[in-house]
């Protein structure tokens, strides 16, 4: 095993993603806070983002289309995202009034954000957004899970788990099982395996 190391020598990796082709996108902190991207197992790695205001990079992921998409700054921070692997970074900001907790987008490319009431879509880079589901206020959603047939599962800290069959035009409860969403019940990250079970984990020793 050896070392990642990023084009600027930075030290403090915050968030790792991989292509399916096996290009490497790290975020890195140091002198600059950056993306970086190796295309040889990260024997060498090539500077292809400067966060402004050396914003902190959160999360840098694939998206299911094959963009890469980073999170910067604290909650309801600016997203970016990029279609030529890191060559041109378009940024999309959050609803107007919202604070984005969750950034994505989805097999034809239009962007989903989770916020704190709930869940948008835009097809024009955050130009315009379309509301498809309502938490009912102070809420985070920490993932939003999608399938190539258009299936759209939501986890949601006051709601629990969401789902859509219909492009996100009607929402299901999928919170038959689990314990009382009170307070004490921490609602952390959902997941899907190859046959189409979920798994959801809290912050108290469990999963589903």
């Amino acid at each position: 095993r050896s070392p990642l190391r990023s084009a600027s020598g930075a030290t403090v990796l915050t968030s790792l993603t991989f292509t399916p082709d096996g290009k490497a996108f790290a975020a890195v902190t140091g002198s600059s806070s950056q993306i970086d991207r190796s295309s040889d197992d990260g024997v060498h790695w090539q500077l292809v983002y400067n966060a402004p205001d050396n914003a902190p990079i959160y999360h840098v992921r694939v998206t299911p289309r094959g963009d890469i998409m980073a999170s910067l700054g604290f909650w309801g921070g600016e997203t970016v995202i990029t279609t030529d692997l890191g060559t041109t970074w378009t940024a999309i900001p959050a609803p107007p009034g919202e604070r984005a907790t969750f950034f994505d987008n989805d097999y034809t490319g239009r962007i989903i954000v989770g916020t704190d009431s709930g869940i948008f879509r835009t097809g024009d880079n955050g130009r315009t957004w379309q509301q498809l589901w309502t938490s009912g206020g102070s809420d985070f959603i920490p993932r939003i899970l999608f399938t190539p047939g258009g299936i759209m599962t939501a986890l949601s800290i006051r709601s629990g788990v969401v789902e859509s069959f219909d492009d996100g035009r009607t929402w299901d409860s999928l919170n038959t099982g689990l314990e009382d969403l009170t307070s004490r019940t921490i609602l952390r990250d959902l997941a899907v395996d190859d046959e189409g079970y979920l798994y959801l984990s809290t912050g108290y020793d469990s999963y589903y």
